[in-house]
């Protein structure tokens, strides 16, 4: 059961990172999409 204690906080720590790594690659996807967006407004104004 002590085993079992200590290996908890290591599979939440994980989860964690994950789901953060996660959050950060969609922000950075979403970020470039609205940048080629944006590029491409600015060649159609040109």
């Amino acid at each position: 059961m002590e085993a079992v204690i200590e290996f908890v906080p290591v599979v939440l720590t994980l989860l964690l990172g994950v789901v953060i790594g996660a959050g950060i690659g969609i922000t950075i996807r979403n970020f470039s999409n609205k940048k080629n967006k944006n590029n491409k407004k600015i060649r159609i104004k040109k």
